[in-house]
Parts: C-alpha cells; sequence; structure tokens
C-alpha cells in the first residue's frame, strides 16, 4: 500500500541516523535484507534466489525484515536528507513476478557484478519529497523518478511495463539501464572520471560571450567543445548561451554509448575529435565497470 510520513515519522527517521557508517552495507547489517528463514511463502522463494542467482537482494517493501527504512534519501557525502522517497508498492504475486522478469532479461543482462547493487527494490511508483527546514514538499523538479540510487540499493519504478508492447519495454529498459549506469559511474572516484572530465572541464556551467540565436547554433558551439548535447534547463527545455554541467556531461555521455553504435556515432560527429575522444573515454569506463552492451 502506499506509504506516507507524517512530520513525526519523518524527525524520528532524522534522529534514527548516527552517521555515515550507519549508511553504509555489511556484513553486520545484511540481515535486514534477508528473508527470514522461517518465511517459506512465494515471494520468499523468489527473492532467495533471486539473491542466490545475481547476488543483489531483492525487495518489495523499503521496510526491512529487522524494521529499519532502507532510506534511499541519505546524503553519504553531507551527512543529512536532501529527500524523502515514498513509494507504492507492486500488489500482486503477479504483478512480482513480472517485474522481476523484465529486470532479469532486459537490464541485468548489461550489468556485470561489479555494476549490480546491493539491492533492488521494485515498486510500482516514487513519490520524492525536498527538505524545507523542518518541511517535507512535492519535490517540484523530479516529484515522481523512475529510478532511485544510494549505497544500499536502488529502487526501480515499474507501473510502465504493465501491459506494454515490446517497444515500450524495450525503451524503458534502456532508461532504466542509463539511469543505473549515470549513478554508478557518478559514484567513480574524481581520479576515475578524470580522464573524460579533463576534456570540456574549464567550459562546465559557463556562459558564452555571445548567446547564439537560434539552437542550431548553439549545439555546433556545444560539439565543438566537446559535448554531445545541450545545456538544459530546470524548465526541461534548451537553454541555449551556457555549456553543460559535468553531471550532464556524464549522462549525455552514457545515454550515447548506451542508445547508438559506434559507426552512428562516428558518423554522426565525424567533424567533432573532442566528441569522439570522449565517447571512446566513458565507451572504455563503461566496460571497466562491467557494462554489456
Amino acid at each position: 500500500m502506499h506509504k506516507l510520513f507524517s512530520l513525526f515519522a519523518l524527525l524520528l527517521l532524522l534522529a534514527s541516523c548516527g552517521g555515515e557508517d550507519a549508511l553504509q552495507p555489511s556484513n553486520a547489517d545484511t540481515y535486514g535484507f534477508e528473508v527470514p528463514q522461517s518465511d517459506n511463502s512465494a515471494e520468499a522463494t523468489l527473492r532467495r534466489s533471486f539473491q542466490e542467482k545475481y547476488g543483489s537482494y531483492l525487495l518489495f517493501n523499503d521496510t526491512l525484515s529487522n524494521g529499519e527504512l532502507l532510506d534511499l534519501g541519505y546524503n553519504i557525502t553531507a551527512s543529512t536528507y536532501a529527500y524523502v522517497y515514498t513509494f507504492d508498492y507492486l500488489k500482486t504475486m503477479d504483478e512480482k513476478q513480472q517485474a522481476v522478469n523484465f529486470l532479469t532479461s532486459r537490464v541485468l543482462p548489461h550489468l556485470g557484478s561489479k555494476l549490480r547493487p546491493f539491492s533492488f527494490l521494485l515498486c510500482n511508483s516514487i513519490t520524492r519529497y525536498t527538505q524545507d527546514g523542518t518541511n517535507y514538499n512535492l519535490d517540484w523538479q523530479t516529484p515522481y523518478p523512475q529510478v532511485v540510487s544510494s549505497k544500499r540499493g536502488i529502487a526501480i519504478c515499474l507501473s510502465t511495463i504493465e501491459g506494454a508492447d515490446e517497444a515500450t519495454l524495450a525503451a524503458y529498459a534502456q532508461t532504466v539501464l542509463v539511469d543505473l549506469l549515470v549513478s554508478q559511474v557518478q559514484a567513480q572516484a574524481a581520479s576515475t572520471l578524470e580522464p573524460f572530465t579533463s576534456v570540456s572541464s574549464r567550459y562546465y556551467g559557463v556562459y558564452m560571450d555571445n548567446t547564439p540565436e537560434t539552437e542550431e547554433a548553439n549545439i555546433l558551439l556545444m560539439y565543438a567543445a566537446g559535448f554531445c548535447g545541450a545545456h538544459i534547463a530546470m524548465w526541461g527545455g534548451v537553454y541555449t548561451g551556457v555549456y553543460p554541467d559535468q553531471d550532464e556531461d556524464i549522462q549525455q555521455y552514457v545515454e550515447l554509448v548506451v542508445n547508438s553504435t559506434a559507426d552512428e556515432v562516428q558518423q554522426k560527429f565525424s567533424a567533432y575529435p573532442l566528441v569522439l575522444q570522449k565517447y571512446q573515454i566513458m565507451t572504455n569506463l563503461l566496460n571497466q565497470l562491467g557494462y554489456v552492451k
């Protein structure tokens, strides 16, 4: 069922965290992710077999077996809460099996063991709230994310797959895969990312002296500086005259690697050597991390 936090529950959630180490998966806290031995239900059997085969824990509820929350909103670097998430859970065993089939047939074949998260939370929908003092408001920018990543796991919204045709399933699998890969790349050390980011870092977030008059003129300047896409404004449209930031740069190149062939990239960007250089660097990085095309 849909789970809503009261303010009191949120304050308890904030108080329950003693520091960064508490959110680091370890042998000491994996028991909350494991299925109780006494549970022999169909769901329990599915979750056990998934973990044994793929090495990641499978969840259908963000309340773990020890009563703790999966807590995807924790900000590891700042030791504060930036977001709180609520979930609409998959309700029937058929829905849960369909979600697992989607994951195992369309997403996991592209993820080597190093890329697989500690746990997967498969749900119907995700709602995100942002912190404003002691209040939590529906996030205005991305209120209903499709994928959410954290140290403890990745939640995936799977309402899209119900009754979907092949084209929709394939497209959504690509979306999920890109989101998973982007989160893994962004989590890498700066030294690992440096060969990629150094190519265009001097442009990140920089405003041009003269704003191009058209989006077509703008994108050509992006290509020349080593970007494969334009800067996207908060309202969702192209922001001409501003270069992408680092997160956008990573997102756009992961999308390029996943959604295009090497021949397609070569043909489109043959006149832009920096784009080809960064495409190859990102391709190599994803391959090293365990991505399977």
